[in-house]
């Protein structure tokens, strides 16, 4: 089975929530669940510019921080397996603009309220990977 490179992007506010996307409906894998921004890193690309790709393509944001970066990982799922490379960021200006193909909204919440929603498998264990729980 193939393994695929993604990045996964936990944004973080002063508030030290994050920020979770629902999936559209229309998503092949894992609609309507919450996530993190993801995003698949081309053949040309490094984590560092399917990062900036994503970043820009899914939210509009130009204007960001690196706070740390973790892995890579290997997330093994019934539905594939990825080389995932989590991000922490904040966001320093601009407004979010959804690409609605890709998320039908977002929200900022604590860490702790993470098991009140239904969330992408891999989720978690990149926020830990990224030293958030």
């Amino acid at each position: 089975m193939k393994i695929s490179q993604v990045i996964a992007v936990a944004f973080i506010n002063d508030q030290n929530r994050i920020l979770l996307f629902k999936r559209s409906k229309n998503k092949n894998s894992y609609p309507n669940k919450w996530c993190l921004l993801a995003g698949t890193i081309n053949d040309d690309e490094t984590p560092m510019g399917c990062l900036s790709r994503e970043i820009k393509e899914e939210i509009g944001i130009t204007r960001y921080q690196i706070i740390r970066e973790a892995g890579p990982r290997l997330d093994v799922q019934p539905e594939g397996r990825w080389q995932v490379f989590p991000f922490l960021c904040r966001i320093l200006d601009g407004e979010i603009k959804l690409d609605k193909r890709e998320h039908e909204t977002q929200k900022w919440v604590a860490i702790s309220e993470l098991k009140d929603y239904d969330l992408v498998p891999g989720m978690v264990t990149n926020l830990e990977y990224l030293g958030l729980i």
